[in-house]
């Protein structure tokens, strides 16, 4: 699938993911675009895992990216359908996109992808600068 095909097909958990991101940029300074690259990369090694029906690991992490692992975490884990994962995210809309493992691999990917173009162009910040401007 085409990369512009596969945003717009997950454009909302992509959102989803992505929002959790800021959220945590919001609130804890200074996150950068690598703390982000970081989390990215052992949430795609934790879904590898469930994908795989393997039992994930603990990812050893530095204290902003962990935060961002653990927020994304709890989105994904939603997004997969199988649990509220706290109170305030309630449970998976109907409607609502629910994912596999598989496909949540995907969807970090691509966000992993774009945090390093934007990084790559733009600095420690490029990344969270850019898509902050897309969420109030």
């Amino acid at each position: 699938m085409d990369m512009l095909k596969f945003t717009t097909e997950y454009e909302d958990v992509l959102q989803d993911i992505e929002s959790s991101i800021i959220r945590v940029h919001r609130h804890l300074t200074p996150l950068v675009d690598y703390d982000v690259m970081e989390a990215l990369e052992a949430l795609i090694t934790t879904f590898k895992h469930i994908s795989q029906g393997r039992e994930p690991q603990v990812p050893r992490l530095s204290d902003r990216a962990g935060q961002v692992y653990g927020d994304v975490l709890e989105v994904c884990i939603w997004r997969m359908g199988t649990e509220a994962v706290s109170a305030d995210m309630g449970e998976c809309p109907d409607g609502a996109r629910v994912c596999s493992a598989a496909e949540i691999v995907a969807c970090l990917k691509r966000i992993l992808k774009s945090v390093n173009k934007w990084n790559k162009g733009f600095g420690r910040l490029g990344y969270l600068t850019f898509v902050g401007k897309h969420f109030p």
